[in-house]
């Protein structure tokens, strides 16, 4: 209880947490301990759209195998991908799109291939 503690803290998951600096690097410790010192972006533009259409609809076409010919559908929305990488500044876009990539990949290794239930 009592008084709250100065400016530079924010309260965060029923704890006080130390407020990013726009110089903290992504990966410092210093506000959220093995977390991204600032939240990725929600929103990412197109030609990222297909990952995170494709992460959206994942649970539900994990679930009724479709998941692994959904990507294949789209496989050419991929190509896009590594030219916008290369040229993307915005670290916190780049951190974003890796975790989709990972749970893209790691759906499409653990979906049945078509025809196999």
């Amino acid at each position: 209880g009592g008084v709250p503690p100065p400016p530079r803290w924010i309260f965060r998951s029923q704890k006080w947490h130390r407020k990013p600096r726009a110089t903290d690097p992504i990966w410092s410790t210093r506000c959220r301990g093995f977390l991204p010192s600032r939240d990725p972006p929600a929103m990412l533009p197109p030609p990222y759209t297909v990952l995170t259409d494709l992460v959206d609809a994942l649970p539900v076409s994990l679930a009724d195998g479709s998941f692994r010919s959904m990507v294949d559908a789209r496989a050419a929305e991929f190509t896009p991908l590594a030219e916008a990488i290369r040229c993307e500044e915005d670290e916190m876009v780049l951190e974003r799109v890796h975790s989709l990539f990972g749970y893209v990949g790691r759906g499409y290794v653990s979906a049945p291939p078509a025809g196999i239930a």
